[in-house]
């Protein structure tokens, strides 16, 4: 065997070598790894601590709000003074009543007109959830209700306030409803009920207003009839 050729036993030692210090290598490794992964798990553990700080300290704040709230109304001499303000009734003015919202003959709805009233007579602007109803009372055994509007929303309740001269009132514009077949009557009955946000007391007023029935035009009665042959 010539000088040259390495030994069987020269390999060995040579892989020996290597193993030993890839071994040595992988340990060194893995701990950087596992602490990767640790940290990365401590980090989204500090993020939802810090979300649910935000929380509680939002919720403290508002039990603080109402904390004081409650103190200002004991602070009073009478708690219930503020109510001196609020609406004892409700009137549908007598401007209500059938609108045409979209040009073509008859009337697509009613318009309501409705006016809080306070206890003194004052139409009064006051936040609350209105209700506007129409009912169609042609057949009395069957009344159909034709029209219901809704305002719940405290912005879209102040958008229907109109303050003007002479003109202190919600109006709320009530179509007919799509899935109901529309009224052929010329009389319309208008139920409002309006709950009051301060005292919550639930207010309510019925009027009876006129209406073109969808498809004849105001005009439709006068018309000239045409004489077949000419």
């Amino acid at each position: 065997m010539s000088r040259n050729t390495p030994s069987r036993a020269s390999c060995v030692a040579a892989w020996l070598v290597a193993i030993v210090a890839l071994c040595a290598v992988l340990p060194a490794c893995q701990p950087d790894t596992r602490h990767v992964r640790m940290q990365r798990r401590i980090d989204i553990l500090q993020t939802e601590n810090s979300r649910l700080r935000r929380g509680l300290d939002g919720r403290d704040a508002a039990i603080d709000r109402l904390r004081s709230q409650i103190q200002n109304l004991q602070d009073f001499d009478d708690p219930r003074g503020a109510t001196l303000f609020a609406p004892v009734d409700i009137r549908i003015s007598g401007l209500s009543g059938g609108k045409d919202y979209d040009g073509v003959p008859g009337d697509d709805g009613v318009s309501v007109y409705v006016q809080p009233v306070d206890a003194d007579g004052n139409v009064v602007a006051v936040g609350g959830r209105l209700t506007v109803q129409l009912v169609d009372n042609t057949n009395m055994d069957t009344p159909r209700v034709v029209g219901l509007r809704r305002l719940e929303d405290p912005q879209e309740l102040r958008q229907a306030w109109h303050g003007r001269f002479l003109t202190n009132h919600y109006t709320v514009k009530c179509p007919w409803l799509d899935d109901v077949k529309p009224p052929v009557t010329r009389r319309i009955d208008v139920n409002v009920a309006f709950v009051d946000f301060l005292t919550g007391a639930t207010l309510r007023a019925h009027k009876e207003v006129e209406i073109e029935p969808p498809g004849r035009g105001r005009d439709a009665e006068s018309a000239p009839t045409a004489v077949p042959g000419c």
